[in-house]
C-alpha cells in the first residue's frame, strides 16, 4: 500500500483538456477580453479623425462665405463707379468757351480815331472767285472762340469777346512790348452782322465789306485795331511788334485791320 500511495502522489497536476471545439475554456475567455481591448482602441482612434473632418468642413463654409462677401463689395464698388460716372462725380471740366455775345451794330461801325475812312471788312472787298473763304484758317480758329485771359484784359480792351485766343495774346504781347494798352474797335463778328454791313456796302450806304463767308472776322482771326488813338500799322513801335509776333496786315489800306497767319 505504501508503494502504490507514493506512485499516486508523484503523478503531475490534472491539465485542462481542450473541449470539443478544440478551445480551452481559459484560452477563451482571454480572448473575449483581447476583442473588447481592440474596439476600445479603434474607437478612440475615430474620434481625432471626425474632429478633423468637422475642422475642414467649417473652413470651407467660412471660406463660402469670404468669397460671398468679397463678391458683394465688388458689386457695391461697381454701383458706385457707375453712379459717379453718371452723376458727374469727378472733377468738373471746362470746355474754355468765350462769351458768345456780339458786338453792336455802333461797334462794328465806329470809325477807327485818326483815319478819314473806316472800313469794316475782313479781307477787303468783294472776294473774286476762288478766293478762300475766312473758315480756311482753320489752324487759328477754335470751335468756339476762346475768353481773353487774366494778362489778355490787361493789356487789350473794347471789342475782345469771341476772338481767337491766339490773336488776343499776340495783341496783348504787342501791348506789353510797347508798354500801352491796345484797342479793339471792331472784332468778331456773326455771319448776320457781315452780311448787314455787306449788304449796306452794296446799297452804297455804308463802308468796304467783304462777302459773308470770306472775312475772317466771323472765325475770330481778325480784328480792327487802335493803338493811342492810332491805327495799329500806323504806329511804328506797335506795327515792328506786332509783326515780329506773327501778326500781319493783309488789307492794303486799312492799317487797322490785322489778323494771326
Amino acid at each position: 500500500m505504501e508503494c502504490c500511495s507514493t506512485g499516486m502522489s508523484a503523478l503531475p497536476p490534472a491539465t485542462a483538456m481542450p473541449d470539443a471545439t478544440g478551445q480551452v475554456a481559459g484560452a477563451a475567455g482571454g480572448g473575449d477580453v483581447a476583442a473588447t481591448d481592440a474596439s476600445t482602441t479603434a474607437g478612440a482612434s475615430a474620434a481625432p479623425v471626425a474632429d478633423a473632418a468637422q475642422g475642414v468642413a467649417d473652413l470651407q463654409q467660412a471660406i463660402a462665405g469670404l468669397q460671398t462677401a468679397v463678391a458683394n463689395l465688388a458689386t457695391a464698388v461697381q454701383a458706385l463707379q457707375q453712379s459717379m460716372a453718371v452723376g458727374g462725380g469727378g472733377p468738373a471740366t471746362t470746355c474754355g468757351c468765350a462769351s458768345m455775345s456780339e458786338p453792336t451794330t455802333s461797334q462794328v461801325l465806329a470809325p477807327a480815331p485818326g483815319t478819314q475812312e473806316y472800313s469794316t471788312d475782313g479781307g477787303g472787298a468783294d472776294a473774286a472767285p476762288g478766293d478762300a473763304p475766312a473758315g480756311n484758317h482753320a489752324a487759328h480758329a477754335a470751335a468756339e472762340p476762346s475768353s481773353p485771359s487774366v494778362d489778355v484784359k490787361r493789356w487789350v480792351t473794347g471789342d475782345t469777346d469771341g476772338l481767337h485766343r491766339d490773336l488776343l495774346e499776340k495783341l496783348a504781347q504787342v501791348g506789353e512790348k510797347i508798354g500801352r494798352k491796345v484797342d479793339i474797335v471792331s472784332g468778331f463778328r456773326t455771319r448776320a452782322e457781315q452780311q448787314h454791313l455787306y449788304d449796306l456796302y452794296k446799297a452804297g450806304k455804308g463802308n468796304l465789306a467783304a462777302k459773308p463767308g470770306h472775312s475772317n472776322h466771323e472765325s475770330g482771326n481778325a480784328a480792327d485795331v487802335n493803338v493811342g488813338g492810332k491805327s495799329l500799322a500806323d504806329d511804328p513801335e506797335a506795327k515792328k511788334a506786332a509783326l515780329a509776333l506773327g501778326l500781319h496786315f493783309p488789307v492794303g489800306g486799312e492799317p487797322w485791320h490785322v489778323e494771326v497767319k
